[in-house]
């Protein structure tokens, strides 16, 4: 099927050279299986058409003899390729909430992110910038920019002696906190659509490989493409500012928003 390509974060800096390893393979495999399927899918829309001029030619029954027999073969590790990272995002997103709701008190979450993301604590400031990378690629980078900047004036706030400066910080505090919750909640619906345009992926390459008729596998395609149309509008229109207001402005590529919007 046609794929997406995901950059998960990393939780463990002691797996960091693994992980990362990992997945550039499964990421160069998927980029690999893209240019594959393209083509297979091509050749699938085109059967139709080209089969009634060309019956008669014995190059053509032995190409589209091969295409049946690699077009499921290629969906099924493009469908596993994708389920399994994926499922590798949505298991670190859950971990972040997870560790971060460890901590009980409002005090206690912002030391928890200060301490763990923005604080170097004898480390490299190379692994502090990788720490930061991975959360941006969770709650992205305009939320993790505004987190470093106020952060450290909340906790000072949290921990002053003053009552009127403790409630200002606390009202911070729950702004960004607010803030995090949202951004995971928008991130599990994008998984969530992509899990349903994989498991309308599945079924067309099933179908594939049961040999159903032409047409109804080509009707889980488009309903399989537009869902992942969808999904990139999500994830493009709705995670990379405040709020859960779609701007349609910026699912544009940068490349090519100058142009339009100068």
């Amino acid at each position: 099927m046609i794929t997406y390509l995901h950059s998960s974060p990393f939780y463990s800096i002691s797996k960091l050279s693994a992980d990362f390893y990992v997945e550039k393979y499964l990421l160069g495999v998927s980029v690999i299986h893209r240019v594959t399927d393209i083509f297979l899918k091509a050749t699938t829309i085109l059967h139709s058409f080209i089969k009634s001029f060309v019956q008669t030619i014995d190059g053509y029954q032995q190409f589209l003899h091969i295409r049946i027999i690699l077009s499921p073969i290629v969906g099924s590790v493009l469908i596993i390729t994708d389920t399994a990272l994926e499922i590798l995002s949505v298991k670190r997103l859950v971990s972040f909430k997870t560790e971060l709701n460890k901590n009980k008190s409002i005090l206690e979450k912002i030391q928890f992110l200060q301490n763990k993301y923005f604080t170097l604590n004898g480390e490299e400031q190379k692994t502090i910038e990788i720490k930061k990378n991975d959360l941006s690629k969770q709650l992205r980078s305009w939320l993790v920019l505004e987190m470093e900047k106020k952060i450290p004036s909340i906790l000072d706030k949290l921990q002053s002696i003053s009552s009127s400066a403790r409630d200002q910080g606390l009202k911070e505090a729950q702004q960004i906190l607010s803030k995090i919750e949202m951004q995971i909640k928008k991130k599990l619906l994008v998984h969530k659509i992509a899990f349903v345009a994989l498991g309308l992926g599945s079924i067309s390459v099933i179908l594939t490989f049961l040999h159903v008729v032409l047409a109804a596998i080509l009707v889980i395609v488009c309903l399989h493409i537009l869902l992942i149309g969808v999904r990139y509008l999500a994830s493009a229109g709705m995670l990379n500012h405040n709020g859960w207001d779609f701007r349609l402005e910026e699912c544009i590529p940068d490349c090519i928003r100058p142009l339009i919007y100068s």
